[in-house]
C-alpha cells in the first residue's frame, strides 16, 4: 500500500504557499512596446507665470476641472474647488478629498493644485506635526525628515494618478539673477519633484500686449514638453510659443490647435531670425583725382 504524506502546515507549507502565489501571478516579459497616451488630457502639466495673467483661468477649460484651493483667488470665477470657500488649512483634509475622490462616484477628469508651491508647504507642515518636529532643516538626522515630507508630497500625487485623474499644476513664476532665469517659483524639493514627474512645463508670459504659452526652454526660460508627435507646426517644425489669444476660450481653443499640429508658425527662434532686418554693408566709391 502507498503512503500518504501530508504536507506540513507550518513554515515548510507558509513557504509552498509563496511559490503557489509567485507561479499564478505569472511575470511575463513585454513583447511590445507600450503605446504612447493620444489625448491631451492624459498628460500632465505644470504652467506657471505672472499673477492674474489667465493660469487659472486656461485650467477651467481642461476636462471636468476640480480645483485644489491652497490660497484664495477664485471669486471672479466659477469653478468647481475644494475647500468650497477660501482655501486649504490643513494637509489632513487635502488626504481626506483624494481619499473620497478614489470611492465615491463623480464626473472630474482633471485635479489641479493651486498654487503647487502652497501645497507642499502645507505638507511640510503636517509632518512637522505629525513627526514633532520644529523643522526638517533643523534636524541632524542625515535628511531623513525631508524624506519624510517627500514621501507624503508623492503619497498624494500616486493617489491621484491611480484614481485616473490627470493633473495640472499652477505656480507663480520668479527670476533668478545668479543664473538669469525665470523659474517656477517652487521650494528646491517641489522643483526637483515636480520637474521629475510633470509631462509638460509651460511657461504663461506677456511679448508686449500679447499673451503667449512657451512651451520649450530657453537660456532664460524654463519649459519643456515630454508628447512626441505633438506641439508641430503643419510643416513639421517643432512649435516654441503658442499665442493665447484675448480669451480663455481662444486660448485653450490655441492650445488645442498646437497639440494637433495644426499651427502654422512657430514663434522660435527660426521665425525670429527670418524677420530680422538683414546689415546691409556700407560701400564707399572711391572716386578718382
Amino acid at each position: 500500500m502507498a503512503k500518504v504524506v501530508k504536507l506540513s502546515t507550518g513554515s515548510q507549507g507558509g513557504s509552498q504557499k509563496k511559490k503557489v502565489n509567485r507561479l499564478q501571478k505569472g511575470y511575463s516579459l513585454p513583447s511590445e512596446t507600450s503605446v504612447p497616451a493620444e489625448n491631451l488630457i492624459d498628460y500632465s502639466f505644470l504652467i506657471y507665470g505672472k499673477k492674474k495673467i489667465g493660469k487659472t483661468s486656461l485650467v477651467t477649460r481642461f476636462e471636468k476641472s476640480l480645483f485644489f484651493m491652497f490660497e484664495p483667488g477664485t471669486k471672479a470665477q466659477s469653478v468647481y474647488q475644494v475647500p468650497k470657500t477660501g482655501c486649504f488649512t490643513d494637509w489632513a483634509d487635502v488626504k481626506g478629498f483624494v481619499s473620497e475622490l478614489k470611492k465615491s462616484k463623480h464626473d472630474f477628469r482633471t485635479v489641479c493644485f493651486d498654487p503647487g508651491n502652497k501645497a507642499y508647504d502645507l505638507c511640510l507642515d503636517y509632518v512637522c506635526k505629525r513627526d514633532r518636529i520644529s523643522h526638517p532643516g533643523k534636524m541632524e538626522d542625515y535628511g531623513a525628515s525631508w524624506k519624510a515630507v517627500s514621501k507624503e508630497f508623492e503619497k498624494i500625487h500616486i493617489e491621484l494618478a491611480s484614481a485616473g485623474l490627470a493633473f495640472v499644476v499652477i505656480a507663480h513664476e520668479k527670476w533668478n539673477e545668479k543664473l538669469g532665469c525665470t523659474f517656477p517659483k517652487f521650494s528646491p524639493s517641489t522643483e526637483d519633484f515636480y520637474e521629475g514627474v510633470i509631462d509638460n512645463i509651460f511657461h504663461y508670459h506677456y511679448e508686449g500686449a500679447e499673451r503667449f504659452l512657451q512651451i520649450r526652454g530657453t537660456d532664460d526660460i524654463v519649459a519643456g514638453t515630454r508628447c512626441e508627435g505633438h506641439f508641430m507646426t503643419v510643416d513639421g517644425r517643432q512649435i516654441f510659443k503658442i499665442p493665447m489669444g484675448n480669451s480663455v476660450d481662444e486660448a485653450y481653443a490655441n492650445l488645442e490647435v498646437a497639440w494637433a499640429n495644426q499651427q502654422e508658425k512657430s514663434f522660435g527662434p527660426d521665425e525670429e531670425e527670418e524677420v530680422k532686418p538683414k546689415k546691409q554693408s556700407l560701400k564707399i566709391k572711391l572716386s578718382k583725382n
